[in-house]
C-alpha cells in the first residue's frame, strides 16, 4: 500500500495536476470513455482506481496490468490526456473512481473523485450534452446541448452551479439570449441549442447546466457540463509538483463526499494483477 494525495476543493474550485469529469451517467450495458487530463509527469505510468472507504484499488494501469477485462487505458502524451474505457457497464460499477499518476518513492498525484452512475433504462434521455468540455484561454468555445421533441417549445437556458443545489442563470432563450461574453441560440429544426462563450478566462472554469424549462406535463430538465479553461501549454510547468490548473468536480444527484478539505487516502495496488491481452 502507498499513500496517495487526494486534492479536495474549497468553495467549488481547486487546483490539480490531474483531473477528470466530476460525474458520468450511462445506462446498463453501455460503454464509456473517461478523459483524465494532466499538466506534468508525462513519462510516468497512469492508472484508474476505485475508492472503497480508505483505499483506492487499482483497476487498470498504463504499464499493461488490469484487474477487469472490461477496462482499458491509453495515454496520449502529446495531448497530455489518458483515457479510460469501461465496457459492458453494470449497476455494481456505480461508485467513486480516481485518475492517478504513479510517482515511485513519492506521493502519487490523484484527481478529485469521479462518480460513475450506471442506471437501468432503454430510452434516450430527454436532454443531453457533453460531460467534459476543454477550452483554451482567450478563445471561443461553442457547447451543443440536444433535446427530444417533447422539449421543442421549452425555454432553454445555461446556468452555473451555485452551492449544493443552486444554479445561477447566465443566459436564456426567453429574454436574455446574450450576456457579456455568453450567447445562447435554439435551433429547433435540429433539436439543439448552442451556447457560445467568447474570450474564455480561467474564471469561466466550473460546473454548468444545459437546461430546458418544463411545460404542460413536462418537468424542468437539466444536465451537468464540466468546463475547464486551460492556459497556453507553453506557460505550464512539466516538472514541478505545484498545481497549475483547476477544474471542479460535480456530484449532481449524489451526496457530497464529506467536507471539502485536503485529506489523505490509501491506494491499494498489492492485489493480484493480470496482463492486458
Amino acid at each position: 500500500m502507498r499513500l496517495a494525495l487526494v486534492l479536495s476543493f474549497l468553495s467549488g474550485a481547486y487546483s490539480a495536476v490531474v483531473w477528470g469529469p466530476g460525474e458520468v451517467r450511462v445506462l446498463v450495458g453501455d460503454s464509456l470513455t473517461v478523459p483524465c487530463r494532466y499538466t506534468g509527469y508525462d513519462k510516468n505510468e497512469n492508472y484508474w482506481c476505485k475508492e472503497n472507504i480508505l483505499h483506492c484499488s487499482d483497476l487498470v494501469k498504463t504499464d499493461g496490468t488490469t484487474k477487469d477485462e472490461r477496462m482499458s487505458i491509453r495515454d496520449n502524451q502529446t495531448e497530455r490526456v489518458f483515457s479510460v474505457t469501461m465496457k459492458d457497464l453494470r449497476e455494481e460499477d456505480n461508485g467513486w473512481y480516481k485518475c492517478g499518476i504513479d510517482i515511485p518513492r513519492w506521493v502519487d498525484e490523484m484527481s478529485p473523485s469521479v462518480y460513475i452512475s450506471v442506471k437501468k433504462g432503454a430510452t434516450i434521455p430527454d436532454l443531453w450534452g457533453p460531460v467534459n468540455v476543454i477550452g483554451q484561454a482567450s478563445s471561443i468555445k461553442t457547447i451543443r446541448c440536444q433535446y427530444s421533441a417533447d422539449y421543442t417549445d421549452s425555454v432553454k437556458y445555461w446556468c452555473k452551479k451555485a452551492g449544493e443545489d443552486g444554479c445561477s442563470p447566465v443566459v436564456t432563450t426567453e429574454n436574455k439570449e446574450r450576456e457579456n461574453r455568453t450567447e445562447i441560440r435554439d435551433d429547433r429544426s435540429k433539436r439543439q441549442f448552442l451556447i457560445t462563450i467568447s474570450n474564455l478566462t480561467a474564471q469561466d472554469t466550473g460546473v454548468y447546466y444545459c437546461g430546458a424549462k418544463g411545460h404542460s406535463s413536462l418537468s424542468d430538465n437539466r444536465v451537468p457540463v464540466h468546463l475547464n479553461v486551460e492556459a497556453d501549454h507553453s506557460e505550464m510547468s512539466t516538472t514541478s509538483k505545484t498545481p497549475v490548473e483547476s477544474i471542479p468536480a460535480s456530484t449532481v444527484g449524489k451526496p457530497e463526499k464529506g467536507n471539502w478539505r485536503s485529506t489523505k487516502t490509501r491506494r491499494n495496488s498489492n492485489s493480484k494483477e493480470s496482463s492486458v491481452s
